[in-house]
Formats: C-alpha cells, sequence, structure tokens
C-alpha cells in the first residue's frame, strides 16, 4: 500500500494520489469521491471491514476442522467418539475396515502384455510412477522398457495418468526387470535378471520433486500447440550401468533408509552385494558371502532389507534369515537369527523388533527377534513364529513372480493362484477386501508386484499399487 500523504487521498483504482476538497468546494460529482467528508467516510468502512476480518479470523481459529485424512480407517475415520478419544479402536479393526471399504482403478495398461512385464517403484515426492514393461521378443530374447507416468494434478484418483516423454528417460533393458527402488537421496535403481546378457545395474537421479512439479504443472496448463519447449525432464542425463559378473542374478533390491548416503543392498546369487556412491560414481562396494551348515548350500540370497540404517536382513535360499551389520568387514558382522520352515521369497521389517518371512509351500511367518525359540528345541531346527498366517496361498512361485509388501501392521502378498491377499499383521488374520477377495484379480494373471503408496495431505490416505499381466491397478478408497 503506498504511503498516506498529508492532504491527499490514493485512489486504488486510478493509482494515483489526489488533493482532499473542503466540502464546499468539492460539489462537483467528479470531485465528491475527494471532500473530507467522503474521505473520512471511506476510512471509517475500511476500519469496520478491518474489525470484521479480524473478528472472522478469530472465530475461525475457535473452530474445529476434520481432517481429510480421518476419513479413511486407518486415519480413524469412526466419528466424533473416535476423534475425541472416548471409544478405542484396536488396530486389527481399523485394518478389516481400512480393507473393505477398497475399490480398484486401473491406471496402466501395458502395451504388449507379458508375464515379464510388471516391476515399479512409486515416487511419492513427485507423484511418478516408473514401471517395465515388456517391449518386443519372448524368453531369453526379450528386452523390457522403463516409463513414468504421472499422476493429475498430483491427486491419484481423478482423472487419467499422464506418460512422461523421452526426455525423461525411457531405458530399454535386454533381460527381465526384477526390481526398482527409490534411495532417500533421489537416486532410482533398476535391477535385472540376466540370461543371454549378463545381469546389470541401472542408476540414475531423479529432479527434485517441488521444482519439477511446478514445472511440470506449468507445462501442462499450457495449450498444446504454442509449447515451444520441452517438457521438464524427470530423469538426469547422466546414468550409471554395472554389469554382473556371468552367470550371477539379482532378485531384489533394497535402498538404504539414510538420506545422507545412496547405497543400496542387492540379493544375488553370490551373496548381499552393496552399492555405493563414491566421488560421484557408483561400485560394487563389498559383497557378503553367507556360510551355511549344509555343504551343498549355496550362498544364494533371494531377498533383502534394511532392519536399520546399519542392518541388513538376508533372506536365504535354505530357509535362513541372517543379519548382517553393514559396517563390519567380513564374516563377524553376521549373525543367523531365523529359519524359516521353506526357501525365503520375501523377508521384510515391520518394525525395530520384528520381521515378516515369506516363502513356498504356503509358509508364511512373522518373527520377533528379541525372542528366538525353536519348534522342536534344537539348535538348528525351524524357528517358532511369534505370529502365523495360515491362510496365505503361495504354494511353488518364487519371489520374483509373485509380490510382496508391508506397510506398518498391515501385510500383502500375491499367490500363485492370482490375485492379492491382504493380512493384520498383528493377529495374522486375513482381511477381506472390499465385496470380495478381487484385489488384483482384473490385472490378469500373477500379482507380480505390490506397493502400498500414501500421499501426506491426500484424502485417499493409504492406498494399494497392483502389477499383473495387462497393467497397474491402484486401490484406495
Amino acid at each position: 500500500m503506498p504511503p498516506a500523504l498529508p492532504g491527499f487521498y490514493y485512489d486504488a483504482e486510478k493509482k494515483k494520489y489526489f488533493k482532499i476538497q473542503p466540502d464546499h468546494v468539492a460539489s462537483h460529482e467528479s470531485a465528491s469521491k475527494y471532500s473530507k467528508a467522503a474521505v473520512k467516510k471511506e476510512a471509517e468502512e475500511q476500519r469496520a471491514r478491518k474489525r470484521r476480518k479480524m473478528l472472522e479470523q478469530r472465530e475461525r481459529k475457535m473452530r474445529f476442522i476434520r481432517s481429510k485424512l480421518l476419513e479413511n480407517p486407518l486415519g480413524g475415520g469412526w466419528g466424533v467418539t473416535r476423534e475425541l478419544g472416548v471409544v478405542r479402536v484396536d488396530s486389527g479393526t481399523m485394518v478389516r475396515a481400512w480393507a473393505q471399504g477398497l475399490q480398484g482403478k486401473r491406471i496402466v495398461d501395458f502395451r504388449r502384455p507379458d508375464e515379464g512385464s510388471g516391476a515399479f517403484v512409486f515416487d511419492v515426492a513427485g507423484g511418478v510412477l516408473t514401471f517395465a514393461e515388456t517391449l518386443r521378443g519372448e524368453g531369453d530374447g526379450a528386452s523390457f522398457v522403463v516409463r513414468h507416468v504421472v499422476a493429475p494434478a498430483g491427486d491419484l484418483g481423478r482423472g487419467s495418468w499422464v506418460e512422461l516423454g523421452a526426455m525423461s528417460g525411457c531405458s530399454i533393458f535386454d533381460s527381465q526387470v526384477t526390481s526398482m527402488d527409490i534411495s532417500p537421496s533421489r537416486v532410482l535403481m533398476t535391477t535385472t535378471m540376466g540370461g543371454s546378457h549378463s545381469a546389470c545395474v541401472h542408476l540414475t537421479k531423479l529432479s527434485e520433486p517441488a521444482e519439477w512439479r511446478a514445472q511440470h504443472e506449468a507445462h501442462m496448463e499450457t495449450p498444446p500447440h504454442p509449447r515451444n519447449i520441452d517438457p521438464p525432464p524427470y530423469t538426469s542425463d547422466v546414468s550409471t550401468i554395472i554389469r554382473s559378473q556371468p552367470n550371477a542374478t539379482f532378485w531384489a533390491s533394497s535402498p538404504r533408509p539414510d538420506p545422507t548416503v545412496s547405497d543400496f543392498a542387492l540379493a544375488t546369487t553370490n551373496g548381499t552385494v552393496i552399492v555405493a556412491e563414491s566421488q560421484s560414481s557408483w561400485s560394487f562396494d563389498r559383497i557378503q558371502t553367507f556360510k551355511h551348515e549344509a555343504s551343498d548350500a549355496g550362498p544364494e540370497v533371494l531377498a533383502v532389507d534394511w532392519l536399520d540404517a546399519n542392518v541388513l536382513l538376508n533372506g536365504c535360499r535354505d530357509g535362513t534369515v541372517r543379519l548382517w551389520d553393514a559396517r563390519a568387514r567380513g564374516a563377524e558382522g553376521t549373525r543367523s537369527r531365523v529359519r524359516h520352515p521353506s526357501c525365503v521369497n520375501h523377508v521384510r521389517r515391520l518394525d525395530a523388533h520384528r520381521v515378516v518371512v515369506a516363502g513356498l509351500r504356503r509358509q508364511m511367518a512373522a518373527y520377533d527377534l528379541r525372542y528366538i525359540r525353536t519348534e522342536d528345541g534344537r539348535v538348528d531346527g525351524v524357528t517358532r513364529p511369534h505370529v502365523g498366517f495360515p491362510a496365505y496361498g503361495n504354494k511353488e512361485l518364487n519371489g520374483v513372480r509373485v509380490g510382496f509388501d508391508v506397510c506398518g501392521d498391515l501385510v500383502a502378498a500375491g499367490t500363485d493362484e492370482g490375485g492379492v491377499q491382504i493380512f493384520d499383521g498383528a493377529s495374522g488374520r486375513e482381511v477381506r477386501v472390499g465385496r470380495g477377495r478381487d484385489v488384483g484379480r482384473r490385472v490378469g494373471g500373477l500379482a507380480r508386484c505390490l506397493r502400498f503408496v500414501e500421499v501426506e495431505g491426500g484424502r485417499e490416505g493409504r492406498g494399494l499399487l497392483v502389477a499383473g499381466v495387462g497393467g497397474i491397478e491402484r486401490w484406495a478408497w
């Protein structure tokens, strides 16, 4: 607001100063607006508007505003009594209510449906879904392409997702993509299985989410024809590819939960590998080969996850889950804690002390690492589970072909019969989804990859992304 000058009135519409006229002089209609009486009246009206605005602000602060998140059962959507804390609802009830309200929507259709498609990762900060699908060929001769799609205006539940162009890095790989992950430092890593070509690790830096999102929305608001500039790139121009040793396979990966470093752990046929960045270059920093009791057992690790920023969970083919302190060098930093009844397909952290392990022969269980006891009392016997999952249905498919994910006390698992099962991790009970057990059924075939997604500030709260043969579905409220 321009400064007030004695004897002058500033007209905001005309953006000019006018001299205040005496009342008897300002008789003309054009000059009456700048008389002393008119200026005094305008000042009183401004003060009245200011008082009303202050009163409205005070009343607004005194009101209770219902959070959008509370409409979701996982956020406490159980009415006024739940919000006020009068009624306590256990986590199992909240999980069942959340699952019963899920509704599915197809967000991606694969251009060429194939059993090799399906690996994906969702960038929560940028709202971008990165996925792999078959490009051409079959079997060992197939090639795969990685694409990016973004939710419209950051709203996952409305509108059609928009595919980003070639400026956002559509990479092509010569073997099946087995995993995708994004580190806290915003590095996208993609691993391949290998076959006629050796397996590889592809690493690329992603754009800063806030800046990229603003540029992308501004670009989308521009009419199609006058666009003379390329869309903002989602990935950097510089990427790194690291090839494995011959006959090695990368099964799974997990980014280190530390925003100051860009380390990844890889589950491979030769043990666990740490991929680290040093002086702007990437390399296999360490390889940990686990020794097994059986003489014919190999060092193969099929699943990895970080228990914390330093301790790594390693799920092995022989059924053991081994803890490795990644700060240690050599075998002294490893310890076998759990022996699962079958080969380990997936191992995930539930909290600082509990892990959930899924394998073959319908075997899935949660273990408390503080209380390890065997079923038969023998030192090398099968570990007694803290919580069992008797309804788990996968019998014979490995972890690459069936998805698995954990979020809080929610556990989602794909099965060899198709579709997805959702469990309460605290009790081990399967929860009913929607009007029937149909999560992932419509994508066709097996649910190869699962990811829980929760967008901050979103009305829909937590959702589940499911990739099958035909495309990717999103299940949410």
